[in-house]
């Protein structure tokens, strides 16, 4: 509770002000000592981390690989703790970005890697932007500053030491130079996969949960589809730390099409399959099968509730007087007696 006081007294809305919120928060703190209710276990593992970094609250993100720069983002992410999800489908990654040669002759640039979370992230998109943007140079890293291995992290964790960023820049620079000397000008999407998947390799030494990724894939993409067929454990380790999953769209799919994935995945244990309205719709690693709501009559999906239902809301038993969704695969918006309730279908 003390975590939460910090980060309402430094709100700029002065909720402590507030004789509402006053008698609330007394409220919560009572039946939290009584042990009537419980805290967010992100805040319980993360401690007073989730005021400087608040992305650590969050269990599971999801995003679009759809340019080069998300690898910064994607590795905060894990470095916060995150499980990610990333959408590499065709329609996703035609826009990355264009392969140039660094100038990795006379002047380079020294990058100090800062000791922290977002340190770590930059650095590794200092390297990747030199291979996309002409105007960046070539840089060699300086280390220095990253604290030894078994140091102290907050949140009570041991620091890995900066070998494991070193190890993932030069596997991902290694990558790039040799996509860079085929005459490539855009990286495959095996080959953003392999990056990812080296930023895994260096974010799980931290020691925390971490590194729990899902890659969306198009059934086009043959190289995707057999990632982790044959020798890829001894040749490409690094793809363990991912889960991968082939998009199919429901109203194009077909009872062939399905069976050959089905039985592709009997045989390797992937890909897994998710079935999709739109390739626009991505998840996460815990892709949940549905957002239940509350009724009198127990737990709902969203599309079965029924004008006249009663649902469990902020405020205690509400009356459903309007419903309407909107998009490919439906927001559904409930007008109630009390206001309007917005929910979104996950998965069916």
């Amino acid at each position: 509770m003390e975590i939460h006081k910090e980060f309402y007294k430094n709100n700029p809305n002065k909720p402590f002000e507030n004789d509402v919120f006053n008698y609330l928060f007394e409220e919560t703190k009572r039946l939290y000592k009584e042990k009537r209710i419980l805290g967010s276990q992100r805040i319980l593992q993360m401690r007073r981390a989730v005021l400087k970094h608040n992305l650590k609250v969050y269990n599971c993100i999801t995003m679009y690989g759809s340019k080069f720069t998300f690898f910064e983002h994607y590795m905060y992410a894990l470095l916060c703790g995150c499980g990610v999800g990333v959408s590499i489908q065709n329609e996703h990654t035609q826009d990355f970005g264009y392969l140039s040669e660094p100038d990795k002759s006379g002047h380079t640039d020294v990058h100090v890697v800062e000791d922290s979370i977002e340190g770590w992230a930059k650095a590794v998109q200092r390297l990747i932007n030199s291979y996309f943007i002409s105007s960046y140079s070539y840089p060699v890293f300086d280390y220095t500053h990253i604290r030894p291995e078994g140091s102290y992290i907050t949140g009570g964790f041991k620091a890995p030491g900066y070998q494991p960023l070193q190890k993932a820049i030069t596997k991902i620079d290694s990558l790039l130079s040799e996509a860079v000397a085929k005459k490539q000008h855009k990286l495959t999407n095996i080959q953003i996969y392999d990056i990812a998947m080296f930023i895994a390799d260096a974010v799980i030494s931290g020691g925390v949960r971490r590194s729990a990724t899902i890659f969306l894939f198009s059934p086009e993409d043959e190289e995707m589809m057999k990632s982790k067929t044959g020798n890829w454990f001894i040749e490409n380790p690094q793809r363990g730390r991912s889960n991968n999953s082939v998009v199919l769209l429901k109203d194009s799919l077909t009872k062939d099409d399905l069976t050959s994935y089905i039985e592709n995945t009997k045989q390797f244990g992937e890909p897994g399959i998710v079935l999709t309205d739109s390739v626009d719709f991505v998840y996460n690693p815990c892709q949940p099968a549905f957002a239940p709501i509350l009724t009198e009559r127990g737990l709902s999906t969203m599309g079965d509730i029924e004008i006249g239902s009663k649902i469990w809301s902020e405020t205690g038993w509400t009356t459903v007087i309007n419903k309407w969704s909107t998009g490919i695969k439906p927001v559904y918006r409930y007008r109630t007696t009390t206001g309007v309730f917005t929910a979104q279908k996950i998965t069916e």
